[in-house]
């Protein structure tokens, strides 16, 4: 398991690959998951989709081995949960059947990660997207917009114009970003278009 930046409201699939003296622990009947809110350390009650501190119908969840022989899997739906850090636990109830556990891991739901990839409209969200890269003013406009497949904003055309009319422009620039495999910004470089 790793460490995984998700847009609030998406579903993630939480994998845990068992491995048994080198070898994929296939058919295992006893991998069990549970997930924590940091926040304030509730368990996630796999019966009724919320969090809790105590009280849980089902705080371990059986995963399920699909597709690929040892990898056992979750999907978690984060849609109505607070932005925050989820830390999942993947372990066998029986110690014997997997060398590999536990196996922890967290999703970082929302934050700075939430709405990269809407089409910037609104007034405030183009304030603070033009905050963030230098811009100032008003009357801008993004297009092109790429992304990869994190949904992490790769490049994008600023249009800046003389006026609300969005008609004549006064000054174009070429955006582009690059990530490492953590999905974290590493650079951007921002040049007259």
């Amino acid at each position: 398991m790793s460490t995984i930046l998700i847009q609030n409201g998406q579903i993630e699939t939480i994998i845990a690959s068992m491995v048994k003296e080198g070898l994929k622990a296939t058919g295992l009947t006893d991998v069990k998951l549970n997930i924590r809110r940091l926040s304030d350390n509730y368990f996630y009650d796999f019966n009724d989709n919320t969090f809790k501190n105590s009280g849980w119908v089902e705080q371990n969840h059986t995963m399920v081995e699909v597709g690929i022989l040892g990898q056992y899997e979750y999907d978690f739906n984060t849609a109505g949960f607070s932005d925050d850090i989820y830390i999942c636990t993947a372990n066998c109830t029986n110690i014997d059947n997997a060398d590999n556990i536990p196996q922890v891991g967290e999703i970082r739901v929302g934050y700075w990660v939430d709405n990269l990839d809407a089409t910037i409209s609104s007034r405030a969200t183009q304030v603070t997207a033009l905050d963030i890269i230098g811009i100032t003013g008003e009357n801008t406009k993004w297009s092109v917009l790429s992304f990869d497949t994190n949904h992490n904003l790769t490049s994008a055309v600023i249009t800046q114009y003389t006026d609300s009319t969005l008609l004549t422009e006064r000054k174009k620039w070429q955006l582009t970003a690059s990530y490492n495999t953590n999905s974290e910004l590493v650079s951007y470089q921002l040049k007259e278009y």
